[in-house]
Parts: structure tokens; sequence; C-alpha cells
């Protein structure tokens, strides 16, 4: 799970799984994660350790706060904007033809992980979450689809 986030090569080809069955259990992970460093006292662990503590502590910490009870998810339109994040970061590096076949698998599971990221919306518009209505509104109903669509020209070209 941390790989994606240290941007380990290993995962130059997919996108983040924001179905809420894996939002549960990655918020799942994070509370196991809390518990087994419960489990340690600070007082026996060296300077190296402790900084490893505290960071690991802290961040899942604040992932079980994004997820499990504020729902940031929900109402999140930088889901939007990852993709072509990551994408850009990956042309401007790419060197092998294995960083441009990588390039081509992060393309095609776009439109399923934007599916996600709009689905969420989705369900925070139900919920009167969007804090910024007409901006969200905006993404959800032109953005993402026009996103999505981009990407299909582009994978149904390759």
């Amino acid at each position: 799970m941390r790989r994606r986030f240290l941007g380990l090569d290993t995962h130059a080809d997919k996108l983040p799984n924001l179905s809420e069955s894996h939002l549960d259990s990655r918020v799942a992970a994070e509370e196991s994660m809390l518990a087994q460093l419960r489990t340690l006292n600070p007082d026996e662990l060296c300077e190296g350790e402790l900084f490893d503590f505290y960071s690991m502590g802290a961040f899942s910490q604040f992932r079980v706060h994004a997820f499990r009870e504020a729902k940031l998810h929900l109402d999140s339109i930088e889901a939007s904007v990852l993709p072509h994040s990551l994408l850009q970061f990956q042309i401007a590096h790419s060197q092998e033809p294995e960083g441009w076949k990588a390039i081509a698998e992060r393309i095609e599971a776009i439109p399923k992980y934007l599916q996600q990221a709009a689905g969420n919306l989705a369900k925070g518009k139900e919920q009167e979450r969007l804090h910024l209505r007409s901006v969200k509104e905006y993404v959800y109903q032109n953005e993402i689809p026009s996103i999505i669509s981009f990407f299909m020209v582009i994978i149904f070209s390759i």
C-alpha cells in the first residue's frame, strides 16, 4: 500500500482504487497499524525508530480520520487531477520501453478510476457534503465525463 505513495516503479501502471470496499480495507489496514504501534513503548525506541513510530502513527491516524470519520473522499475534486499529474511526471521521465508500457496501462485505468471518483462525488452530493457546490457540480457533470472521453479516445488509438 505504501509503495504507491513512495512512487516506486512497481506501481507506475496503477491508479488508486477509490471503491468503497477498497477504502474500507485501507482504513482497516491503517487501524491495524495504529493498534500495532500502540503495543510499542516509545521509551524503548532509538531516535530513528522514534521518527518512524511517530510518522507512521500520524499518517495512519490522518487516513483513518480522512476516510472513516470525515469521509473527505466524498467531496474531493482532487481525484480528477491525479491521473493527469501522474502521467505528466511519467512522460517527462520515461526513457525505456517499460516506462511507456506503464504509461499506457495507467491510461487504460483512468476511466475506471474517474468513474469511482464521480461515484464518490455523487454520494457526497446526496449527503449534501459538497462545500463548493458550484465548482464540484461543474467537475462532476462536465470535467470528469470529458476526461473519461478524452482518455477513451487515447486508449482506442494505442
